[in-house]
């Protein structure tokens, strides 16, 4: 059962460092309909991303590693 009707051009960004993690939110996303970008793992890969991808929709892990956490990074992406 689907949960809502979303547009085939819904492009979704997951940034998360566990590949399990990671797989298992596309899987469901993806059954529901939405287009998720490959994966990327911190922040940093994040910023540099995101222009590429241009996303929709961002889910972020709040403890990623390297330099920036999940927080950080939000606030850099909505300030971009």
């Amino acid at each position: 059962m689907k949960l809502h009707h979303t547009q085939p051009s819904t492009r979704v960004l997951i940034i998360e460092a566990n590949k399990d993690v990671f797989h298992t939110l596309k899987e469901v996303l993806s059954t529901e309909g939405f287009n998720v970008l490959p994966q990327v793992e911190s922040g940093e890969m994040a910023l540099r991303k995101v222009g590429l991808y241009q996303p929709n929709l961002v889910l972020i892990n709040c403890e990623l590693p390297g330099q920036m956490d999940g927080a950080q990074t939000a606030s850099l992406l909505l300030s971009t």
